[in-house]
């Protein structure tokens, strides 16, 4: 047997069995519904990944581990880079032999940990993950972009995407609900979504993914969105700076017929989204009052 690949064996051995006992002792903190699978290669497709810090593979491994969002680690063998991609980040990862020195960590899910939604949130499938969204709404009380995004975030949740036209109906009927009965004009909500920086710059026009209804010509929190099939735009929408200042987030409205019974309803509907100022709250039409937000399901510690 070649000396070389007795010795590659070794080390690669090594480095799993280290890896194996250092996710042993993490499970004692953080949910064992996940394993490590590491391999050698790199990967060759992603839009952005997450510079770390951690001092040897093993350390880079146990980051991505620990990590709701991480979904692959890599790094050369020597000097240690540690490189962490998001969910929806990385694409193509080419496989490699052990000559290569340059090792990837895939994080996987066992098939049969799907969690629980807690709190009052309803459970969605989405490809990549069960999503737990809850709307909040309060007729009384008027919310920026970022009153939505820091109230999310004290919940520990992000501002929800619009996965499906599930969420989307779910999100809607559970506003106009809880507005109730006596609410007597139309209200939005804010859902995920912020116009990026180069779509809002000088030139904008020329780059495809900035206009028209193109979903890439904003950022989400939502790390779990794989499609926007529940962003079902108003008739001419986004129309960004067409009302004057840029409309950069993205509310979805909430349409309550006995508001205008004379309103066209079949072309606007109830649920539809809009862009709107960031820091907007409310104008004679309509008030923001509420928020949808989403987060992983809860895992048990040893489920």
């Amino acid at each position: 047997m070649n000396l070389c690949f007795i010795i590659a064996f070794f080390v690669f051995a090594t480095t799993m069995l280290h890896l194996l006992l250092l996710i042993i002792m993490h499970s004692k903190v953080f949910c064992n519904s996940y394993s490590m699978i590491v391999t050698y290669g790199r990967p060759t497709n992603f839009s952005s990944s997450i510079p770390n810090s951690a001092p040897t593979w093993n350390d880079c491994v146990v980051q991505c581990y620990i990590s709701n969002t991480c979904v692959l680690a890599y790094s050369p063998a020597s000097p240690i880079k540690c490189q962490l991609f998001n969910v929806n980040r990385v694409f193509v990862v080419e496989k490699l032999q052990a000559s290569d020195d340059q090792f990837v960590a895939f994080k996987t899910v066992k098939s049969e940990v799907t969690g629980t939604c807690e709190d009052g949130r309803t459970s969605f499938t989405r490809p990549t993950t069960n999503w737990c969204i809850k709307v909040f709404v309060d007729p009384n009380a008027l919310y920026t972009a970022s009153n939505a995004i820091s109230s999310c975030s004290n919940v520990n949740s992000v501002l929800s995407g619009l996965e499906t036209l599930e969420e989307r109906n779910l999100i809607a009927t559970t506003a106009v609900s809880a507005l109730g009965p006596g609410y007597s004009q139309f209200a939005a909500l804010w859902v995920d979504g912020t116009r990026k920086d180069q779509c809002v710059a000088d030139g904008w026009e020329s780059n495809p993914d900035c206009t028209g209804a193109n979903m890439n010509q904003f950022s989400y929190t939502d790390m779990y969105l794989t499609n926007y099939a529940g962003y079902l735009w108003d008739p001419n929408q986004p129309d960004k700076q067409a009302a004057g200042p840029w409309q950069n987030c993205i509310q979805m409205w909430i349409r309550i017929e006995s508001a205008d019974p004379n309103f066209p309803y079949a072309t606007y509907q109830n649920g539809n989204v809009d862009d709107a100022i960031c820091d907007g709250t409310n104008s004679s039409a309509y008030a923001l009052r509420g928020f949808a937000c989403g987060k992983l399901p809860y895992v048990p510690l040893g489920a």
